[in-house]
């Protein structure tokens, strides 16, 4: 074993290990627990068909139930949501967390690989290359440190992918005959399965392939070829589920521009592109080389875009994909123009140094909201009226949100709470009592409210004595309005997301 060989392994471990201790602190968001619950599809009067959560997941075999009703009728992501639906119900925070840490070992291991080749490997490119990671791609970290369903669709399709791309580039480069035909036979289903994990990668990783390949194809090895061919057919699969129309007939169609500025806000996206028109006035034929050697990544990044532009996106969780192939591109120009030891150990320096400070203010804040999310379970079982006062998850949240750098720190916290208060379409006190009763009680929690009742309640008593609105209360983002009369609503255009009853007082959060 060389020593770029041990640089890389120690690299790795390092990695896998800062990663670990933040992931085994994950915080399950509220699709983790619809995730919890068997898809199944009921028949209206009306002819249509719609999904229900009702019955528990308690096996992979309900997974896989859930997923053929899902295929149909939800999303084509098949593989990757069967092992989120299994993962959600029946397996501990350890195995999850150490799950995804192998998943992140592997896809580190091939960033970097694809990055820099085995022969630019050193510890200064190693230390920016997981600053670039941790830093600059705050999207795709809160997929990669998420809730499950985050981490599967993200981490494990990245891990996966990056993979594919590897491989690809291995076998492109060797003869015919130079690969034993079971380790071929077992990257083509490799392949075959990955293409089929999640569209907003394999869409245009798939196109990328089919390029390269069509204008190499007199000097492409069979190896190569077959990864190409299962790849597109893993794609196809995805891509041309049943589920995947009925929902775009939901969603109907238009162009949505507002990608380009999403894709901006990415730090690696943005400081990609700035580095290409620079480069590309002073070391021209860097970025010309650069860009050629990378055609597949090149084209993999303009399909997925335009395919979010004009097709399909609803949310920069999307850009997972342009964000991760941007900064493979982004270190490749680093690691051609930087050469110099010490322009390279300032650098690194000053990656390990800001790596450390958001790492440090990150840990603290998952591990309290982990905290809380733990006392939120105990309290809710043992609730007698179900209202979930969430005000301290809110608390955590302040120091950031009322803070200069609010932009900063917002990039790379997220408040996996805040869409259980605010959620009106998945109905999170609804989902949430399933998943802690086993699907046995639906009304184990009934509010979850931004203070607690008895502090909503004060607040109206003393707008109304000091001759303020008595008719509502605002909480930061949240209005509150009541009525003496149950099950009456106040008069307002936006619908109320939740409601509670309180000292025979009916309250709605709007």
């Amino acid at each position: 074993m060389n020593s770029r060989k041990w640089l890389l392994a120690a690299f790795v471990i390092i990695a896998s290990v800062l990663y670990f201790v933040q992931d085994q602190w994950f915080t399950r968001d509220i699709d983790d627990y619809g995730f919890s619950t068997i898809m199944e599809l009921v028949d209206l009067p009306d002819g249509t068909r719609i999904i229900v959560h009702d019955r528990p997941v308690n096996s992979l075999g309900d997974a896989l139930q859930s997923q053929v009703n899902a295929y149909q009728n939800y999303n084509g992501r098949f593989l990757v949501h069967t092992v989120v639906q299994w993962f959600s119900a029946t397996k501990g925070d350890i195995f999850i967390a150490v799950a995804n840490t192998l998943m992140w070992a592997l896809m580190i291991t091939c960033f970097v690989l694809l990055a820099f080749g085995k022969k630019r490997l050193d510890a200064a490119s190693l230390i920016i290359a997981f600053g670039v990671l941790w830093l600059l791609m705050p999207n795709a970290l809160k997929m990669y440190l998420g809730s499950i369903s985050g981490t599967v669709n993200y981490l494990w399709a990245s891990a996966g992918n990056l993979l594919i791309l590897l491989l690809y580039e291995r076998y492109q480069r060797q003869g015919a005959g130079s690969s034993a035909w079971a380790a071929v036979t077992a990257a083509a289903v490799l392949a075959l399965i990955v293409g089929s994990l999640q569209e907003s990668f394999s869409i245009g990783i798939a196109a990328g392939l089919i390029v390269h390949a069509l204008l190499h194809r007199k000097r492409l090895s069979r190896p190569a070829w077959a990864l190409v061919v299962c790849y597109a057919i893993g794609t196809a699969i995805c891509i041309f589920a049943p589920s995947n129309f009925v929902r775009a007939g939901i969603l109907g169609q238009g162009i949505r521009w507002f990608v380009l500025i999403d894709l901006v806000k990415v730090p690696v996206c943005a400081l990609t592109l700035l580095a290409v028109l620079v480069l590309g006035l002073t070391r021209r034929q860097v970025v010309a080389d650069v860009l050629r050697e990378n055609l597949v990544i090149l084209t993999a990044i303009v399909v997925n875009l335009l395919f979010a532009i004009f097709v399909a996106y609803t949310g920069p969780w999307q850009l997972t994909c342009i964000s991760l192939l941007s900064a493979i591109l982004l270190l490749q120009l680093y690691s051609r123009t930087i050469t110099r030891r010490w322009p390279k150990f300032a650098l690194a320096l000053a990656a390990a140094c800001c790596t450390v400070a958001i790492y440090t203010v990150q840990l603290g804040y998952r591990h309290r909201m982990w905290d809380l999310e733990q006392t939120m379970f105990s309290e809710a079982r043992s609730s007698r009226d179900g209202i979930i006062d969430m005000s301290r998850a809110l608390e955590i949240d302040r120091p950031y949100n009322q803070s200069p750098l609010s932009p900063l720190y917002r990039q790379y916290l997220k408040n996996p709470f805040e869409q259980l208060i605010i959620n009106e379409q998945l109905n999170g006190p609804d989902l949430l009592s399933k998943f802690l009763t086993r699907g046995h009680d639906t009304a184990v929690i009934t509010a979850f409210l931004p203070d607690s009742p008895q502090h909503i309640e004060d607040l109206f008593e003393h707008q109304a004595a000091t001759g303020g609105d008595s008719a509502a209360v605002t909480l930061g983002r949240f209005t509150i309005t009541r009525s003496s009369k149950s099950g009456e609503a106040p008069v307002n255009d936006a619908q109320p997301r939740q409601q509670w009853v309180w000292n025979g007082k009916t309250y709605w959060l709007r």
